[in-house]
């Protein structure tokens, strides 16, 4: 079954930031329950299948794969040092940091904290009042 316009919008914007709030937003739904829908959509096979799809042909295009990536991601926070007899230098303690916090992001390990913060109002009716409506 083929995505809606919307929902094809919707993983065009997610690759951009990898936010499904914020893709769900400028992808045209409403911001009412965004967070929730946005995570409903995600569970969507479709478009998950059309995310992975995507992620896959931009690797390649950039000539890179994940697992090149995660590779690249372990010798750094593992090795101590880069290149080879003259050319060894020491690989800075803050890149090896930032390697092994990309590499717990990308694996689920670590987890941005987002706060929301948002008012609903509830009106409670009772029988009555719907009945005189």
């Amino acid at each position: 079954m083929a995505l809606s316009p919307k929902q094809q919008k919707f993983v065009e914007e997610f690759l951009i930031d990898r936010n499904a709030t914020q893709a769900y937003i400028r992808a045209g739904y409403s911001k009412n329950g965004a967070d929730r829908n946005a995570h409903n959509l995600m569970r969507n096979h479709e478009v998950k299948k059309q995310i992975s799809e995507l992620v896959r042909e931009s690797s390649e295009k950039a000539g890179l794969t994940v697992k090149e990536i995660l590779d690249f991601w372990k010798s750094t926070v593992l090795d101590e040092t880069e290149g080879d007899g003259d050319n060894e230098r020491a690989i800075k303690r803050s890149d090896r940091i930032k390697a092994s916090e990309l590499s717990a992001k990308f694996h689920g390990i670590l987890t941005e904290k987002i706060e929301l913060d948002s008012k609903v109002e509830v009106q409670v009716i009772g029988l009555d009042d719907i009945r005189h409506k």
